[in-house]
C-alpha cells in the first residue's frame, strides 16, 4: 500500500534508525517541517477562543486531532486529555496526512470543504501511523513473532501489537525501500555495537591499570617494611 511506502520514506528521510519511535521524535519531525503542536482542552476558555479564532471549534469538539495548514500557519491540534500511547498514534497519523499531502480547501488536512472527513485519506493516515511506529520489515528482521516482543520493541498496546503480529506473519517479500530501511537500522546498530565494544575495552584497560597500580603499591609497601 502507498501509505506504507510514505511511512518508510519518512523514516529514512528523518534518519530514524532505532525503536521505539516516541512522541518526542514525532514532535521533532513535525517541528522541523514548520508545524507547531497545540495540545488543546475544549473546556479551557483560552483554548476555546483560539479554536474559534481559526474557525475550527466545532471540528475540535468532535475529533481528537487534526492539522490546520494555511499560507500563514501550520498547526497540529491534539486533545490534551488523551493517553500518552494514544497521543503518539495521533501525532503519527497527522504526520501521515502531511507526508501524503492530504490538502483540503478548508485548510484542514483530509477534510472536505464542508467539514466532513475524507474516509479514504483517514484510512491511509491510519496505515501510515502504524507502519511508522511499527515498521513491519524491521520487526520481521528482529524476529518479533508475538505480542510481547512487538510491544517491547514498539511500546504499542496489546490490541495494536496483535494487529502488527498479523501483518508480520503475512509479510512475505521485502520491497527495495524496505531493504533500504533495514540496512539503515543495521548500520546504526553496527555503530552502536562497535561503540559498546570500545567502551568495554576502555573499562577493561582501566581495570588492568588499576590492578597493576595496586600491585605496585603493595610491592613498594613490602619493600619499605623489609628495609
Amino acid at each position: 500500500m502507498i501509505s506504507r511506502y510514505y511511512a518508510i520514506q519518512s523514516l529514512l528521510k528523518n534518519n530514524i534508525t532505532s525503536l521505539p519511535i516516541t512522541s518526542s521524535k514525532i514532535e521533532a519531525i513535525l517541528s522541523s517541517y514548520g508545524y507547531s503542536i497545540i495540545y488543546y482542552d475544549i473546556g479551557y476558555d483560552k483554548h476555546i477562543q483560539i479554536l474559534k479564532n481559526y474557525g475550527i471549534y466545532n471540528l475540535a469538539k468532535r475529533t481528537k486531532a487534526f492539522t490546520y495548514k494555511s499560507l500563514d500557519n501550520r498547526l497540529v491540534f491534539v486533545r490534551a486529555n488523551v493517553s500518552a500511547s494514544e497521543r503518539r498514534i495521533l501525532l503519527a497519523h497527522e504526520l501521515g496526512h502531511i507526508e501524503m499531502e492530504h490538502i483540503s480547501e478548508n485548510k484542514i488536512l483530509a477534510y472536505n470543504p464542508i467539514g466532513l472527513i475524507d474516509d479514504k485519506r483517514e484510512d491511509e493516515a491510519n496505515v501510515f501511523a502504524m507502519e511508522f511506529v511499527a515498521p513491519i520489515c524491521i520487526l520481521d528482521r528482529k524476529r518479533c513473532a508475538d505480542i510481547y516482543s512487538v510491544s517491547s520493541e514498539t511500546l504499542l498496546d496489546d490490541k495494536r501489537a496483535r494487529m502488527v503480529v498479523d501483518e508480520i506473519n503475512s509479510h512475505k517479500k521485502f520491497t527495495e525501500y524496505e531493504l533500504k530501511l533495514c540496512r539503515a537500522f543495521e548500520e546504526k546498530e553496527d555503530v552502536r555495537s562497535g561503540l559498546y565494544k570500545v567502551h568495554n575495552k576502555i573499562i577493561h584497560i582501566e581495570n588492568i591499570c588499576f590492578l597493576l597500580s595496586a600491585i605496585i603499591s603493595i610491592i613498594a609497601l613490602i619493600l619499605a617494611i623489609l628495609k
